[in-house]
């Protein structure tokens, strides 16, 4: 037993010297005289990580439009596929948001978070593990400038605003 930086460590003697002519039995062996014996670093146990990493397929975003009276409801839902926790770092208050793109005209329509404000932390939340976050808009037909959106074919992307970003698109067509 030895203690280093006010811990106490147990070691293993591997191997000592002995002196010639000589040959140590058992556990009353007498200690070498040489003071050059090997003591092999502690050995820490490999335990798996509690924590997922984010990557192709977790998490799993599955997005949907069915259309209301009133518009649109727009349906994110994020699961964590593994049995581990999965922490996601975001930059500000901001935790999701939905974008609508013309597809013929390549421009942004509207976004839902277009006039909203987010506070600006840096913070982690974690999604457990095989669960599911849900998030869901209504979308009045609109564009950003309050305009009545034309019928025709567009773009849906469900954005998670983690980093890195996590999106998904699904195609739109308005009657």
């Amino acid at each position: 037993r030895m203690k280093r930086s006010g811990t106490l460590v147990i070691a293993k003697l591997v191997a000592a010297p002995v002196a010639p002519g000589t040959r140590p039995s058992g556990p009353t062996a007498a200690a070498p005289t040489d003071k050059s014996v090997l003591i092999p670093p502690p050995v820490t146990p490999r335990r798996e990580s509690p924590v997922a990493s984010v990557s192709a397929q977790n998490p799993r975003l599955e997005v949907s439009a069915t259309a209301t009276p009133d518009g649109y409801r727009f349906v994110m839902v994020v699961t964590n596929t593994s049995d581990k926790l999965l922490p996601l770092r975001f930059t500000s208050g901001q935790t999701y948001d939905f974008v609508i793109h013309d597809t013929l005209a390549n421009r942004e329509v509207w976004r839902w978070s277009s006039g909203n404000f987010f506070t600006q932390v840096i913070r982690n939340e974690s999604i457990r593990a095989e669960s599911k976050w849900q998030f869901d808009v209504t979308w009045n037909r609109k564009d950003n400038d309050d305009k009545p959106v034309p019928a025709g074919a567009y773009r849906l992307t469900a954005i998670v605003t983690s980093s890195p970003l996590l999106q998904v698109s699904t195609p739109l067509n308005i009657p």
